[in-house]
């Protein structure tokens, strides 16, 4: 589901909830809007931090 999130949200342009959840569904697979939400934090966890100007 993690992997489904992350193609999900780049797409995207934004990690939401929302986009992770959506996502996950039209794949098949059901999913919790409380284990979307976990996936939503550990995707903004392992996205790396934007680069020093």
């Amino acid at each position: 589901m993690l992997r489904i999130g992350r193609e999900a949200a780049a797409r995207a342009g934004r990690i939401t909830r929302a986009v992770v959840a959506t996502a996950i569904r039209e794949s098949g697979l059901p999913v919790s809007n409380q284990v979307a939400g976990e996936l939503v934090q550990q995707l903004r966890s392992d996205k790396p931090p934007p680069p020093h100007r």
